[in-house]
């Protein structure tokens, strides 16, 4: 649709994808261990995330669906991967926690401890750490370019109202805008490493 609308002159909103990805998270933050999280981070958001901002699946994630996997052609990976003005992350908690390994993919997750901290959901494991690795990863893995080219991903955290229960949106713009959802505050903070 966007390929079809540009083609003919028709003015566009921007162009937007927001997915609630999945991030590895390291054990520890030395280089092999980071490496294996981008890896597994990279891997396991094969069926979205990465086709959209690489314009392919992995060979992996395709060996991995066999028979399943999707029917695409070349011209349709170019418009999966057509340039977007923005690209939002929703992070909730960690996916995994991986340790390098030799055998392939090249990671081990390290199950979580059944007495790690949670939030009110069973499922929401809660380590803030998380929230530093999505945007490192993102920038790692998918190359996010500074400025002056203005190509830069911004990270910004808005919270929502009291009544929320103070939810948390992360924004990742490539053009160095930042702006909150709707029904969300003000950008809080850029994150950068060591603010968590």
């Amino acid at each position: 649709m966007v390929r079809w609308r540009r083609a003919r002159g028709i003015p566009l909103a921007r162009e937007d994808v927001a997915e609630n990805i999945r991030v590895a998270v390291p054990i520890i933050d030395v280089p092999d261990y980071v490496e294996a999280a981008e890896t597994a981070t990279r891997e396991r958001n094969a069926g979205f995330m990465t086709v959209i901002l690489e314009g392919r699946y992995t060979d992996a994630y395709l060996a991995e669906a066999g028979g399943d996997s999707p029917k695409f052609t070349d011209d349709e990976l170019k418009t999966i991967a057509s340039p977007l003005d923005f690209v939002g992350i929703n992070v909730y908690k960690p996916g995994w926690y991986v340790e390098p390994s030799a055998e392939p993919p090249g990671y081990r997750d390290i199950p979580i401890n059944a007495s790690h901290p949670k939030m009110q959901s069973w499922w929401h494991v809660l380590d803030p750490e998380v929230m530093y690795w999505a945007p490192r990863q993102m920038q790692s893995i998918w190359g996010a370019r500074s400025p002056p080219e203005r190509r830069a991903l911004i990270w910004r955290q808005s919270t929502r109202s009291r009544a929320s229960r103070g939810r948390t949106c992360w924004h990742a713009h490539r053009d160095g805008r930042g702006s909150p959802s709707p029904g969300m505050s003000r950008p809080a903070f850029a994150v950068r490493p060591g603010t968590l």
